[in-house]
């Protein structure tokens, strides 16, 4: 067993340096990291203490967390394929923006998200959400805006939503952008375009805040960071439960 950490700890370290060297910085790559780290030196421990109690101990718990993570991504993928679709065109389409490279340039997974909204558009009003961290140097919308500008989709087609910095803030405050312009979403057909791996905790979103006619256009990610991605959905996923039962307590309170 020991073998067995040392070696994936190992694996996970070489792969954050690949995803850094490929996709640039990730704030979620450094907890992965440190995971790696801590797998690699659990494995070196167990090896050199194979009799010992806690060595044994903290193995079992990592394979205990290890086997979680993996039904959690298996339970995601089971959802991504159950992800309801429809053939009736929206009435307005809602691109979800993410990081982006070097701070300024549309990332692979932005891209990702922005060729599939602009392959699907019949001329619907989109709404392109994203803030701007601190890392960034530019709005995501204003950078989502103009690639699609740039592919000849008019301005006054474009909503941009630039307040937000998670998908629930996505989410609401294209709402109310939705609502300012004649569309709101308890009452309109709307189209999210995001990533596979993050659509179906953004379509459980969409509908908690009250979008009634809703359907996610799923963006296959590739690249080298799509593990990466997956890996962080799954403690999203988590944290997104554990929030809606909250609200849901808050509305029956």
């Amino acid at each position: 067993m020991g073998i067995f950490w040392f070696l994936m700890g190992a694996g996970v370290l070489l792969y954050c340096v690949a995803v850094r060297l490929r996709a640039g910085r990730m704030a979620f790559m450094r907890l992965v990291a440190a995971g790696g780290g801590l797998a690699l030196l659990a494995g070196i421990w167990r090896i050199l203490s194979p009799a010992g109690m806690l060595p044994r101990i903290l193995s079992g718990l990592g394979l205990a967390a290890l086997f979680a993570l993996l039904m959690l991504e298996a339970a995601n993928l089971l959802r991504i394929r159950a992800l309801p679709q429809t053939d009736a065109a929206p009435d307005c389409t809602v691109v979800l923006g993410c990081g982006l490279r070097g701070g300024e340039a549309v990332s692979r997974t932005m891209e990702e998200r922005l060729q599939a909204a602009y392959a699907a558009w019949g001329g619907e009003t989109l709404v392109l959400s994203g803030g701007q961290s601190a890392r960034e140097k530019y709005p995501e919308a204003k950078v989502m805006a103009r690639w699609l500008a740039g592919r000849g989709v008019p301005a006054d087609r474009l909503v941009l939503e630039s307040r937000s910095r998670n998908t629930v803030q996505n989410l609401r405050f294209s709402a109310e952008l939705l609502a300012r312009e004649g569309k709101p979403v308890s009452k309109s057909r709307v189209r999210i375009v995001t990533n596979d791996f993050h659509a179906p905790r953004a379509l459980s979103i969409a509908r908690s805040l009250g979008y009634r006619e809703v359907y996610v256009l799923p963006a296959r990610a590739g690249g080298i960071a799509a593990p990466l991605y997956h890996m962080r959905e799954c403690g999203s996923q988590l944290v997104w439960w554990a929030r809606k039962r909250k609200m849901e307590r808050k509305g029956r309170a």
